[in-house]
């Protein structure tokens, strides 16, 4: 017998929660491959699955009966998802990255050694020095912020609203000029916020030589990943330095 799947089904809920999620995460307005957040699609996992088996359920059941509309709604998604990832690897393999298949590979163990001993080490280390109310900048939010409890601005502008907008702009910028003034808004908007601590900025605030003299290195590196292949023909290191407000 063909399945029928009720409109009070958990199978509905779960459809519509991450299809809103999904939406969400194309309007943040980036490449969501591997240089970005590719990390973003691992909660549609789950729902590609169901989809997938509905559909393969539904062809086996019988042909005749199939439930036009969640069959439509199974192949419109499908058929949107699969060539958005398509996208991402051609946006991965542009930068160099020869889709992570040969020279992009760190071990499980030097991944887990390396978050312990970098972003938890941190984290841990800003919740003993840093005061409650502090604000930290950086674009790698995740543990750092989980582990030190403090107020973050994440550059990747994945929780701000206004970096938010200001990210669209710079995705839809015509010309290098263009983009450079809206960087520079960026940058201006998260110094305004008096950040005590910036850990890492994809925006170059510590380049300004103004900024410099306002913070100073604590003298503490958490080292990540000292060296690692992050290219076909260059390697990497990923060293977290906190600087501080004088």
């Amino acid at each position: 017998m063909l399945r029928r799947i009720e409109l009070k089904s958990p199978i509905w809920y779960l459809a519509g929660l991450c299809s809103a999620y999904l939406v969400y995460v194309l309007s943040l307005g980036f490449h969501i491959s591997m240089d970005d957040a590719y990390r973003f699609y691992v909660p549609l996992i789950p729902l590609m699955s169901l989809l997938l088996f509905e559909i393969a359920f539904t062809f086996h059941a019988d042909i005749e009966r199939i439930q036009p509309v969640w069959m439509a709604g199974c192949l419109l998604t499908i058929v949107f998802l699969v060539p958005l990832r398509f996208n991402d690897l051609g946006h991965a393999w542009a930068i160099d990255l020869n889709w992570g298949v040969l020279p992009y590979r760190i071990a499980a163990r030097d991944v887990a050694s390396g978050l312990d001993q970098g972003h938890i080490a941190l984290g841990r280390w800003l919740r003993e020095h840093a005061s409650p109310d502090a604000t930290i900048v950086l674009y790698d939010a995740g543990a750092i912020p989980y582990f030190s409890g403090l107020r973050t601005i994440d550059t990747w502008s994945l929780t701000d609203p206004q970096l938010l907008e200001l990210n669209r702009a710079l995705a839809f910028a015509r010309s290098e000029a263009e983009r450079e003034v809206i960087r520079g808004k960026m940058r201006s908007y998260i110094l305004s916020q008096n950040p005590e601590y910036i850990v890492q900025d994809n925006l170059s605030l510590l380049d300004d030589p103004v900024v410099r003299t306002r913070y100073r290195p604590v003298g503490r590196k958490f080292i990540y990943l000292n060296w690692y292949m992050c290219g076909q023909q260059q390697g990497c290191s990923y060293i977290l330095e906190p600087w501080q407000r004088r």
